[in-house]
């Protein structure tokens, strides 16, 4: 069945092979089996695509990126959550940038992308044999390491260029990087993929295991995003100017200028994808209807829209006055009319 949809597919116009490979994943297929006979891929995701192992490596990089299916073991993977296009179209139009080359991305990015940067991760931890003798290990393995003595204590340590601080209940990972995207969404799930694989590879790296039955539990505790190029924060950046928009004595966003490029960031870590995908979405809208629509445009408009209403208002009340006295001379009309016939009959009768 999925052979012939995949053939039919190809007759057409260019695959969604992502979808594809999703789809065998979900049925159940291992990524490669190799016949020991004819030493020939057989009844396998490769089989079926006449795809290298490397090839498909492409496909499944972008779907675990974006969360959407988890390796099992060798050669195998399970789904993780239903697919969706723009969630994986995202993930491939999203890069990470170390902090030497991230001025080169900026410069090619386009008005209005997005640039995640800041991700603090803290991670939960299951109850570990021996954790509470982490430190022992750490001078016994030749990890540097320096002791926390605030925040509950702990011991911080440099993992892959990151700070990492080792809790009793927890592991708080500092993230370097920056997140490059069309959208907020994009540069948050790649973020966060990139730092749950780091804690894979501290966990082997320290000899423990901080996922709960394979899942790995954690919290966003800052991360901030950034419109890049932004209009509004070139013309306030042009004049030494910074804006900051509060909300409940709390800041939510402000102009900057960081790695010389103007950026309007969002720093609300509850609600800053939201945030910074309703800017993107608020700027669009200015720029396509060439800045006419400003508060100033609003406000002459809702100002016209009330002018109408109160004339309508009047007009209103001038037609219900004239309706008013049409009935009142109709009922004028018929009682003189009425008056007129009992006349005429009366006159009538005398006759007779």
């Amino acid at each position: 069945m999925q052979k012939k949809m995949f053939e039919v597919q190809k007759s057409t116009k260019k695959p969604n092979l992502h979808l594809i490979v999703y789809d065998f994943i979900k049925q159940g297929k291992s990524i490669s089996h190799e016949d020991p006979k004819t030493k020939k891929e057989k009844d396998s995701i490769c089989a079926e695509l006449e795809m290298s192992k490397s090839n498909l490596q492409y496909y499944l990089t972008h779907l675990k990126k974006a969360r959407f299916i988890e390796k099992i073991s060798n050669g195998c993977w399970k789904v993780l959550e239903e697919y969706d296009q723009q969630k994986l179209d995202q993930v491939k139009n999203s890069t990470q940038v170390g902090k030497g080359k991230v001025k080169n991305y900026l410069n090619s990015m386009n008005i209005d992308d997005v640039r995640g940067h800041g991700f603090v991760l803290t991670f939960n931890i299951p109850k570990m044999n021996n954790w509470d003798k982490r430190e022992e290990y750490l001078i016994k393995k030749n990890i540097k390491f320096k002791p926390l003595k605030n925040l509950g204590g702990g011991q911080s340590i440099k993992f892959k260029e990151r700070k990492i601080h080792l809790k009793d209940n927890s592991i708080i990972v500092y993230e370097t990087l920056n997140y490059l995207s069309t959208l907020a969404s994009g540069a948050n799930t790649l973020a966060i993929y990139h730092l749950v694989e780091l804690v894979k590879k501290l966990g082997r790296y320290l000899g423990a295991n901080f996922s709960f039955n394979g899942k790995y539990k954690f919290r966003v505790s800052r991360r901030h995003f950034g419109l890049v190029k932004n209009a509004l924060a070139k013309q306030f950046n042009k004049n030494g100017q910074k804006l900051q928009i509060q909300q409940h004595g709390k800041y939510w966003f402000l102009t900057d200028r960081s790695n010389q490029m103007d950026e309007l960031d969002t720093i609300d870590e509850e609600r800053n994808i939201e945030d910074t995908e309703g800017l993107q979405k608020l700027m669009n809208s200015y720029r396509n209807t060439n800045f006419e629509v400003a508060p100033e445009f609003v406000l002459k408009s809702l100002s016209f829209l009330i002018q109408n209403q109160l004339l309508y208002a009047e007009n209103i009340k001038t037609h219900i006055q004239a309706v008013q006295d049409l009935s009142q001379n109709a009922k004028a009309g018929n009682k003189a009319v009425s008056e007129l016939t009992n006349v005429i009959k009366n006159r009538v009768w005398h006759n007779c």
